[in-house]
């Protein structure tokens, strides 16, 4: 990501102002042990991790979502997590040396690189800040079973409408991000040439636009059966 860098991150002012973990810290508190925390601006589509990579760092995300995957025993992807602004990439390098899912953003990103160490350092100063840590990882694993469960089940069209209901409310209040048909596809478990024809379904009807960054739709108007959709 070194083409990317954009400077030493200002804890201070982002803890303020965002919903990262380091607003639990008191002014004082932000010290040395943060100095080593840098700041990025990374474009879509860009490798964050790979799967069997050294495991030095947490990410964490200040704006824009992320994708993270792993290829099933037949090759193909499986997009397993969805990361949006507030959320921690690569937090099982806390438990592990090396990370076990691979990372690719779905939109243009802002994230702060925290080297393993330095959380490691928090974690007997700062009990409460590494409680919240916890705390969001637990979030974010709750919200991959709970998308099993409410999202990636059903017939295929339902599943698409579904997916694009809750990227609604995931992205919020932010615009739902640009999600390829590939990617859905790898989302819900369904040929991408579903996906499209679904997404074509409902661009035909009035239901949805694309840009290249967003999917424009009122996820009210997708609340009907599938029928009176398309």
């Amino acid at each position: 990501m070194q083409g990317f860098w954009v400077g030493r991150a200002n804890c201070r002012l982002c803890a303020r102002a965002t919903r990262m973990p380091f607003k639990l810290l008191e002014e004082k508190e932000f010290g040395s042990d943060l100095l080593e925390v840098e700041s990025y601006a990374v474009p879509r589509d860009f490798p964050l991790v790979a799967a069997g990579d050294s495991a030095d760092a947490v990410l964490a995300i200040r704006e824009g979502f992320v994708k993270v995957w792993q290829k099933d025993s037949a090759g193909a992807v499986r997009i397993v997590r969805l990361l949006r602004a507030g959320d921690m990439l690569g937090l099982e390098g806390l438990l592990d040396d090396r990370y076990d899912g691979n990372a690719t953003t779905l939109s243009a990103v802002k994230l702060c690189h925290i080297p393993r160490s330095v959380l490691f350092r928090l974690e007997h100063k700062e009990a409460a800040l590494y409680r919240e840590i916890e705390r969001r990882w637990y979030d974010q694993l709750r919200r991959s079973d709970l998308f099993l469960l409410t999202v990636a089940r059903g017939p295929s069209r339902q599943r698409v409408i579904s997916l694009l209901r809750y990227l609604a409310a995931f992205a919020a209040p932010a615009p739902c991000p640009h999600v390829s048909r590939g990617d859905m596809a790898a989302m819900l478990d369904i040929a991408s040439e579903t996906a499209a024809r679904v997404v074509a379904g409902l661009k035909q009807a009035g239901l949805l636009e694309e840009t290249p960054e967003h999917l424009l739709f009122d996820p009210e108007k997708l609340s009907g059966p599938i029928s009176k959709l398309m």
